[in-house]
This record gives structure tokens, sequence and C-alpha cells, in this order.
């Protein structure tokens, strides 16, 4: 849930934008900047994992939540588009950082052969919110201001932090302990960054989950402003992307582990996924928009089920190795957030129009489908003939 929570701004950023841009005064340029805050705090996982690693984890992670808490608190009442700037860039590293000691969470009580679906799960409760934000986004802020639906969120994620604090527990059994001790070596960085795997697997989180995270950010101004649909309706459609990517969420996870097979679930996505935004581009009644905006968001989240589980079930590697490689497949793959809103931000104020910044970015999910050639297979169906 502080997954959830913790991104849900950045999730909702596109129903936020015009009150933002309204109250603080910037353009599209400027907004493309802002939507790549998120991927600060994600550039850095890897050479803070390589710190990180060494704390305890489950107090760490509560130390991270109560900055990241912190941080929405500054984003909340700041005055202008600087220090709202410097609130999201705290906030979204202090979230993205969880991931580490989240790794070592899991491996304490989630099996290995269940890691797929628990993903699942995961990226659905946050699908779950990031439904309910674009959804209701425009009447909450309509009703409090872009101020008070921001208060609204960081109240949410102070009480996840404080349940955290109060609910952790730690199950240390003698097989993690002995995988700790055993990896607990500067080697281990060196031999994990040679793994191709975790290399590749970033190459494909950069093209994919750059443009659907671009796609959510600029879509919403793009129906409203040259589409002239009303806010609510923008936000309305948008929404069946993460409504579609919840569903994905939910049975990917269960269906590649009922299959044994991971690769067929990330190479498909990228073969269809570059017609299907082009297809959400084009000039459709709101009627169609909805079907085909929940098919993009099913595709777009299939991916990425898989491959946060495939870390997990590569062959001989330790606990810290998982943990710094997710970090290092996430460094990668934030290249695409980092980059691509703010060249979609740059193409939309050039040619004013939002809809010139999302088409240059239809052909970057290919990435799913050129990754999925070289990533070796990793599901239960491979490791049984291991």
């Amino acid at each position: 849930m502080h997954w959830a929570i913790g991104f849900i701004f950045f999730q909702a950023l596109g129903v936020f934008l015009p009150a933002l841009q309204q109250d603080l005064g910037f353009g599209a340029a400027q907004a493309g900047w802002l939507g790549s805050l998120r991927a600060v705090g994600q550039l850095l996982v890897f050479p803070a994992s390589l710190v990180l690693v060494r704390f305890n984890a489950n107090r760490l992670l509560g130390v991270l939540l109560t900055i990241g808490t912190m941080a929405m608190v500054v984003q909340v009442v700041a005055p202008g588009l600087a220090i709202l700037m410097v609130g999201m860039g705290i906030h979204a590293a202090a979230i993205a950082w969880t991931q580490i000691p989240g790794a070592f969470v899991r491996m304490q009580w989630i099996p290995t052969r269940q890691m797929a679906t628990v993903q699942g799960i995961q990226m659905a409760s946050g699908a779950i919110t990031a439904i309910a934000m674009l959804a209701g986004g425009p009447y909450l802020i309509d009703a409090l201001g872009w101020r008070g639906a921001l208060s609204l969120i960081t109240v949410l994620l102070a009480i996840c932090a404080a349940a955290w604090w109060l609910l952790q527990r730690e199950r240390i059994t003698v097989r993690y302990e002995s995988a700790m001790a055993a990896t607990y070596r500067w080697q281990t960085i060196a031999s994990t960054v040679h793994r191709k795997e975790f290399w590749l697997l970033g190459g494909a989180i950069a093209g994919g989950g750059g443009a659907y995270f671009t796609t959510i950010i600029f879509l919403p101004s793009y129906l409203h402003a040259e589409r002239g649909f009303s806010l609510a309706t923008a936000g309305a459609i948008v929404s069946m992307m993460p409504l579609g990517g919840l569903l994905a969420s939910l049975c990917s996870g269960l269906l590649s582990d009922r299959l044994g097979l991971r690769k067929p679930f990330i190479w498909s996505a990228g073969l269809v996924l570059p017609p299907l935004y082009l297809t959400m581009l084009s000039p459709m009644s709101a009627s169609l928009l909805w079907p085909v905006a929940f098919i993009v968001g099913y595709f777009a989240f299939a991916p990425f089920v898989i491959l946060n589980a495939i870390p997990f079930e590569l062959p001989d590697v330790g606990p810290r190795e998982v943990a710094i490689g997710q970090s290092l497949t996430q460094t990668i793959g934030t290249l695409g957030a980092l980059v691509l809103p703010i060249v979609a931000g740059l193409v939309a104020s050039s040619f004013d129009s939002y809809r010139a910044g999302l088409l240059a970015l239809v052909a970057c999910p290919a990435t799913f489908a050129l990754v999925g050639v070289f990533l070796p297979e990793t599901g239960p169906r491979a490791r049984g003939t291991r």
C-alpha cells in the first residue's frame, strides 16, 4: 500500500496539471520536467543500494516512508514551481528507495514460486489507487483545490508510515541468514553488474515504462485541450489504462506461474503496444477510447509483473545480489521515465500540441519485444530442466 499511495501523485499528475499550471504559471515544457522528477530517485537507486543494503531492512523502510511523507508536506505548501519540484524530487527518491529494503522483506516472507503472483498483487494495489485518483481527482480538485487533494494523499502516506512502524515484523530463517552472509562481499557488486539479465530488464522498462508513464501525464491534457473533452471525462478515459493494468497485475503473474514461462508475456506486449498507442491518439469518439485505453493498460502492465519477478528466479543469486540487481534494473529503466516526459514536453511546446508530443513516443514500447528475444527463460518450467 505504501508503494501505491507513495506514487499516486505522479500517476495522477495528468489531472493535476491544469490546476498546477494555472496556479503556479508554467507551460508544457515545464510540465515535462515536472513529470520527469519521479525518475530522479529511481535513477539513483543503484548507487544508493550499494550503501543501503547494509542496514536493517525493516527500520530503513520506516525511515524512508517518514522522509517521503515530510517531502509531501513540502509540496502541499510550495509557493512556486521550484519548491514544488524540490519536494517532488525528495519524495520520489524516498519512495523509490523503499524497493531496496522491500526486496529483503519479500525474500523473508514470500516463497520464490509465488513471487510473480505477489508482484502482481503489489502492482494491482497501485493500479487501484491510480484509477481512483484519475477518475475522481478532477472532482476532488474542484472541491478542495490541488493543495487540498494533495494534503489528502499526504495523510494517507503518513498513515502507511505509522502502520509500518507499529506492525512490521522480521522473519529470519536459517536459509535467509546463511544466504545473506554468503553474499556480503564487494565482489557481489561486480558479479551482479556483469549479469546481462539486469541490463536487459532495464532496457525493457526504459522503453515500455517510460512511454506508459509519459502517456498518463499528457493524455488528459491532450483530450481536454485538443479534443474538447471535459477534464472529468478525460480523467475517466485515462483511468481505463490502470484499470486494464489492474486486470493484468492480477492475472498475468498467475497465468505465467501456471504456464511455467515468462518470456511470452514480455515480447507479445512489445508487438501490440505501438499500434495501440497510435490508435488511442486517432480522432475517435469517447465511447471507443474507453476500451482502447483499457487494452493499452493491460498490455503495458502485463510485462512488469514478470520483469519484477525474474531477478528472484535467476540461478546462483543471493538476497543482496537480487536487491542490487533490481536497483541496477530500475536505474537503467528510469532513463525512459526521465527522458521521455522531457522529450514529449519539448515536442508539445514546439508544435503547440500534446498529440505531437505523444506521437513521438509510440514506438518506444517495442523494447519489450526486442528484450524478450534475448532474455533467458526463468519460469518454473525452465527451472525444472536445470
